[in-house]
C-alpha cells in the first residue's frame, strides 16, 4: 500500500503544490533569542487573500546550509505547544504537556 503514495500525491494532498504557484511573501512579525536556537513567528501568503501564520525555528552554531523539518502539532492549544510557549504566548523553558515541545528538541 505504501508504494501507491508517491511524493507527488503526498504534497498534492496536503496543499503543497497550491502553496507553490504562491509567493508566499514571508515577514518576520516576532522573534525570539533562545539560549540554542532561535524562534520566529513569520506570516506567509498561502492565496490572494490568505496569510498563515507558522513559526521558524533556527539551531544556533550549526553548520548551513540545514535541512527542513515540518512538525506538524496535535491536540492541545496549538502550535505553541511545540514551540516552547504557554498557550497565552508567554515563554516556556522546560517542556511541559504530552507534546513536550517537540519542535524545540527536533531543532
Amino acid at each position: 500500500m505504501a508504494e501507491k503514495y508517491k511524493k507527488k500525491d503526498w504534497q498534492e494532498t496536503i496543499g503543497l503544490a497550491k502553496l507553490a504557484s504562491s509567493p508566499l511573501n514571508p515577514r518576520i512579525v516576532e522573534q525570539a533569542e533562545k539560549p540554542d536556537y532561535i524562534r520566529q513567528k513569520l506570516l506567509i501568503e498561502t492565496g490572494p487573500y490568505t496569510l498563515m501564520p507558522v513559526y521558524m525555528l533556527l539551531p544556533k552554531n550549526v553548520p548551513q546550509p540545514l535541512p527542513v523539518i515540518m512538525a506538524f502539532h496535535g491536540h492541545g492549544y496549538g502550535v505553541k505547544d511545540i514551540v516552547g510557549l504557554w498557550e497565552e504566548g508567554q515563554e516556556r523553558d522546560t517542556p511541559e504537556g504530552y507534546q513536550s515541545d517537540f519542535a524545540v528538541a527536533l531543532c
